[in-house]
């Protein structure tokens, strides 16, 4: 009974002294001033634009105030704005638990002053509002200070790039459509060059080949690709007052891809399949959407066969009308006896009354 209080309370210790080593955001004094070369509200883009990033230590402290500062990190941080209702962004005391800075911008030595790093900004920084903040840590790898450039007028935004790790190399074969025009074969690096065409639901076919995108791809890590899912998309001008056909950022949520045109393993180049449209795609005008997904089924890239304002390249579907030669028949003749039967009933009520 003994031994076994003694192990109780020796694990009760440890849990104690591990909770008591949890460094806090609010137990850092704030000794680092940090500033960026960006403006209120200025909009930079992931993939292009550079910010800089200047820091040293507060003059006005007390002498050894830094002394056991051995590193500075310096990472790029959510604003509130861009945290509400995302878990995954959320703001904790405990530093260990905290995910409001999850993009590093650099490590470097503690040094007091004369600190300028030139970051250019990632391709995988999602688009968000952000400012800076920089970590000083000890010899044992623990924050002990902090600054930061946050405030109401120290906010900038990022806009992520379009995703386009992938190429679209695409064509179209087509029945005639109804301007009783033959449409050839045309093949293009990431478009669709052809004169508006439109397009027979369960008639007409489409062949798409898509690779990956040597270029944009350049510093991604695809090691995690899996498999690739193509969809057709509706188009601006076929969502408005339509929101069963609604665009929403989460992509759960989302409405603008909801016929699936073929679902494949990952491969990187010399990918193509042709589709006949389906006869319940409803009429509308569309474009296509490439989806890649991970190990987890979580979607990681995407590529478009139209323009980021969903502008150009743009298709039309027809819908089947859903009426076959038999339903037609069938039809005629059902009509025909109704109106026979309408005539029949009307001259039996006739004799009947003249017999009364």
């Amino acid at each position: 009974m003994k031994l076994k209080g003694f192990l109780v309370a020796s694990l009760l210790l440890s849990c104690l002294a591990a909770t008591s080593q949890s460094i806090t955001f609010s137990s850092l004094p704030r000794t680092i001033i940090v500033s960026a070369s960006t403006t209120q509200q200025q909009v930079l883009k992931a993939g292009k634009d550079e910010i800089i990033v200047t820091w040293s230590l507060n003059t006005t402290l007390q002498d050894g105030t830094d002394m056991t500062y051995k590193t500075v990190k310096i990472k790029l941080c959510y604003a509130p704005i861009s945290q509400k209702d995302r878990g995954w962004r959320k703001t904790v005391d405990n530093l260990a638990k905290d995910k409001t800075c999850q993009h590093k911008i650099v490590s470097k030595p503690y040094s007091p002053s004369n600190n300028t790093f030139t970051w250019t900004i990632k391709k995988d920084v999602p688009t968000a509002t952000y400012f800076v903040r920089a970590y000083a840590y000890n010899s044992a790898d623990e924050e002990v200070a902090f600054g930061q450039t946050a405030g109401s007028i120290n906010l900038f935004e990022i806009q992520a790039i379009s995703g386009r790790h992938f190429e679209f190399l695409t064509s179209r074969h087509m029945t005639p459509n109804q301007r009783g025009q033959y449409n050839p074969t045309c093949q293009e690096d990431f478009q669709l060059q052809f004169n508006y065409r439109v397009l027979k639901g369960g008639e007409s076919t489409l062949t798409i080949s898509w690779s990956l995108n040597a270029t944009s791809s350049a510093g991604i890590d695809t090691s995690d690709y899996r498999t690739v899912e193509i969809k057709f998309c509706y188009a601006p001008i076929s969502q408005k007052d339509r929101g069963w056909r609604k665009t929403v950022d989460e992509l759960e949520k989302d409405k603008t891809c909801q016929h699936k045109i073929v679902e494949r393993p990952y491969s990187p180049s010399n990918n193509t399949y042709t589709a006949t449209i389906k006869k319940d795609v409803p009429s509308a005008t569309y474009f296509v959407r490439l989806y890649v997904h991970n190990s987890h089924k979580e979607v990681v890239a995407f590529g478009d066969t139209t323009d980021a304002k969903k502008t150009t390249n743009l298709f039309e579907v027809v819908a089947v009308s859903g009426r076959s030669i038999g339903l037609d028949v069938a039809s005629v003749c059902f009509s025909a006896f109704s109106i026979i039967s309408l005539f029949g009933f009307f001259i039996l009520e006739k004799r009947r009354a003249k017999n009364k």
